[in-house]
């Protein structure tokens, strides 16, 4: 037999736009109660994501800025761009690959950061929220 309240969070399913279904899961799991769980999961979960950001926000603006200066420095004098530095590899060239280089590296920093620092906080949190939402019915 469904509680009263369990009836009222199906009441209101049948009316929600889809992107409200994030509330409703958050009252299924308050019914069945589980929000102690569930708020400790939010807040680990932000704090998860704010140890992200304070990474790759800063790794982003620097690969943007050398990007991008590096656009507006080879659009600006083409002339020095175009000098030889070996044979018929010129400054331009070179700007070019420092650019795909400095791609690389990123990439390669995000992984080893991820690895070390993030994967496997993100792996314990999602284990703990699959533990902490069993036997709590999902639509």
């Amino acid at each position: 037999m469904k509680s009263a309240r369990h009836e009222n969070i199906e009441a209101k399913e049948a009316e929600m736009h889809p992107t409200e279904f994030g509330n409703l899961e958050f009252d299924r799991l308050e019914s069945a109660g589980g929000v102690e769980e569930s708020t400790e999961l939010v807040a680990k979960t932000w704090e998860l994501a704010k140890t992200r950001n304070r990474f790759v926000w800063p790794l982003l603006v620097g690969a943007l800025a050398i990007y991008f200066g590096l656009l507006i420095l080879v659009l600006s004098s083409p002339a020095a761009m175009s000098q030889s530095l070996y044979g018929e590899i010129n400054i331009g060239l070179a700007a070019v690959a420092a650019q795909l280089l400095v791609t690389v590296a990123a990439f390669w920093a995000y992984c080893t950061w991820a690895a070390a620092k993030f994967d496997a906080r993100a792996a314990s949190l999602r284990l703990h929220a699959q533990q902490a939402t069993r036997g709590v019915q999902h639509v």
